[in-house]
């Protein structure tokens, strides 16, 4: 136990002593700080604040950009748009016009078509009255030679 107790006082002694060389350490330390700070961390800082602002810049670029696209995108589909109803306007214009020119076509032909059956039909009326007035003579000849006959053959 004495070894115990006689231990005792050193480590209940300062653990932290106070010399010489703390204040060099403090010392060197300022040092080092007052170093790194004017040659690392300021134009670090300094970089980072213009990096921060040319980024700004590009950002505030790509936002003026971004909106002029969307207004490019407007104007582009308002365009295609007005293109699309002219082009159904143009093809409902042609549509009707060519209706138009179908019926003129079909009138003109049905016309034509007309025009050739009564020309047809005078020519049948024509050949009609024609067949007619030679069927009377070839009747009246056909009927002469029948009644000759008949009397021939009542004659034996």
């Amino acid at each position: 136990m004495d070894a115990i107790v006689s231990l005792a006082p050193p480590l209940a002694a300062a653990l932290v002593d106070l010399d010489a060389t703390y204040f060099v350490q403090m010392t060197m330390f300022l040092v080092l700080y007052i170093l790194l700070s004017q040659v690392f961390f300021k134009p670090y800082v300094r970089r980072l604040r213009l990096r921060d602002q040319a980024g700004h810049g590009l950002r505030e670029r790509a936002k003026d950009a971004l909106r002029r696209a969307k207004e490019l995108d407007e104007d582009a589909e308002r365009r295609l748009t007005g293109a699309k109803q002219a082009a159904v306007l143009e093809r409902r214009r042609l549509a009707e016009d060519g209706v138009a020119l179908r019926d003129g076509i079909v009138t003109k032909e049905r016309e034509r078509a007309q025009a050739r059956m009564d020309q047809e039909l005078a020519g049948l009326e024509a050949e009609k009255a024609r067949f007619m007035s030679t069927t009377d003579t070839t009747a009246a000849e056909l009927a002469a030679l029948i009644d000759s006959q008949m009397q021939s053959v009542e004659a034996r």
